[in-house]
């Protein structure tokens, strides 16, 4: 099995996971108590991405971890991992850590501002598995992702999330993008 190592502590992702955790930790204490609300969510749905001219479509899971900063900000951790896209001749699955920050707006409709829009931004780590005739490779890439939906909070406590956000891998010697739509259970602490 060939693998390419994970990036070095002087890569570029490295560094911007880095300042991004750095300043939610630095927002974390410079937030009013009562303001910061932590999240976790568990996502499903599916991911679908374009090779030459055939789509391709895989299950995929996501997991959240988020820090609410504000009524309209929150920064975000995901973690994103698809079976694999059944590619004739060759199979590929990934799995992608992400930090984005989430822009929140809350449309007014309902009690406690129910129905939210939100968009997203971050950079993300993506990991592909390709394997074909007993032969895998692992490649890995990271960029820019990005995204935008729909929540729906139930209570305080407990929200629905329906999403759509794009994130890149490495095919081969080109980065392509893959697409992810999911329903996430969102809960707040």
């Amino acid at each position: 099995m060939k693998h390419i190592h994970a990036p070095r502590a002087s890569h570029p992702l490295v560094k911007a996971l880095s300042l991004l955790t750095a300043l939610a930790g630095l927002s974390c204490t410079t937030a009013h108590a009562q303001d910061a609300q932590p999240y976790l969510g568990i996502g499903a749905g599916f991911a679908q991405t374009q090779v030459g001219n055939h789509d391709y479509s895989a299950p995929a899971l996501q997991i959240l971890s988020g820090l609410q900063l504000h009524r309209n900000f929150a920064l975000e951790f995901s973690y994103l991992t698809t079976t694999d896209f059944d590619k004739p001749g060759q199979d590929f699955s990934l799995t992608s850590i992400g930090a984005s920050g989430v822009l929140l707006l809350p449309l007014g409709i309902g009690n406690r501002d129910s129905w939210t829009l939100y968009g997203k931004v971050g950079i993300s780590q993506t990991s592909v598995l390709y394997s074909d005739s007993g032969n895998a490779a692992t490649v890995d890439d990271f960029g820019l992702h990005y995204g935008a939906g729909v929540q729906y909070a139930t209570s305080r406590s407990f929200a629905l999330r329906l999403g759509r956000e794009s994130r890149p891998y490495a095919y081969g010697s080109s980065s392509e993008d893959v697409t992810i739509t999911t329903l996430s259970a969102i809960f707040r602490f």
